[in-house]
């Protein structure tokens, strides 16, 4: 959605607390809160008049996120009641959203345009629009390959890609739900050389270990979200060899018996048994 947050309606947002018996006082602490939101612009130094902001919730803020959630709740309501999209053992899970990312999924390409135009329609009531440019299709199934109809959103076409990022996750189109490896690997190189390059040969072995644990492992999908997924033989392969490429950086070793002493020296788990451990 564009600029979702920047575009919250105050008066639209007391609405729908009211609507969920929230306790008076709360509420006139928000309203009180929201009423005095001032700006002004800064141009070449100059100043404009102060104006007051009537919408918006503040990004970073601890209520944000949940007052944001109750002021766009009614798209995943009428998703729901509409049956349309996927559904698991009488779970609906057509529409997964988290902030303002949307991921609808259905097996029906008619039913998913429906499902658009019910979220086009309440973004319209809510003043908020989709934006076409950061939104696609991915299909996973047998005929993935196979050509199909356009699906379109605000008037727009919507493409059809190999990869999409949702949520940090890169996602493939195939025949089964799986995750791209190669960007999680590339990103976790990248931020291994960036404590390289600042560490210059001036830290500890076990220090720049740690780093590595803390900064560079869960930002790839490394750990990242496999709680997700069910890695092959190969891409577990290709995980253990980007994790353990560290160690023989580090350590100047590449046998397999130095690496497990290094692993039970250092009170850490190789990354197979630390992927199935979580």
């Amino acid at each position: 959605m564009s600029k979702a947050f920047d575009k919250v309606n105050h008066y639209g947002l007391y609405l729908k607390l009211m609507k969920r018996n929230i306790p008076h006082q709360f509420l006139m602490v928000l309203i009180n809160w929201y009423s005095k939101c001032y700006a002004a612009v800064r141009w070449n130094g100059v100043f404009s008049r102060v104006f007051d902001i009537s919408c918006g919730v503040r990004q970073g803020g601890v209520l944000s996120p949940i007052l944001f959630a109750v002021y766009v709740d009614d798209i995943i309501v009428n998703l729901r009641e509409s049956q349309l999209g996927c559904s698991i053992n009488g779970v609906y899970i057509g529409c997964v959203m988290y902030a303002d990312d949307l991921l609808l999924m259905s097996a029906s390409l008619t039913s998913l345009q429906n499902m658009i135009s019910i979220c086009e329609l309440e973004a319209q009531y809510l003043d908020m629009k989709f934006n076409a440019s950061k939104s696609m299709v991915l299909r996973i199934g047998r005929s993935y390959k196979q050509l199909c109809v356009g699906l379109t959103v605000s008037g727009s076409n919507l493409p059809y890609v190999d990869k999409a990022k949702y949520l940090g996750v890169f996602l493939s189109a195939g025949r089964q739900f799986k995750t791209s490896l190669s960007e999680a690997i590339c990103k976790f190189y990248k931020s291994v050389n960036s404590i390289l390059s600042k560490a210059k040969g001036h830290m500890d072995e076990m220090v720049l270990l740690n780093l590595f644990e803390a900064h560079c492992k869960p930002l790839g999908l490394l750990v990242y979200a496999c709680e997700c997924f069910a890695f092959t033989k190969s891409e577990y392969a290709r995980l253990t060899n980007a994790w353990n490429r560290i160690f023989w950086k580090l350590f100047k070793v590449s046998d397999s018996n130095c690496l497990r002493d290094i692993f039970l020296y250092a009170g850490c788990l190789p990354l197979q048994a630390d992927i199935d451990k979580r």
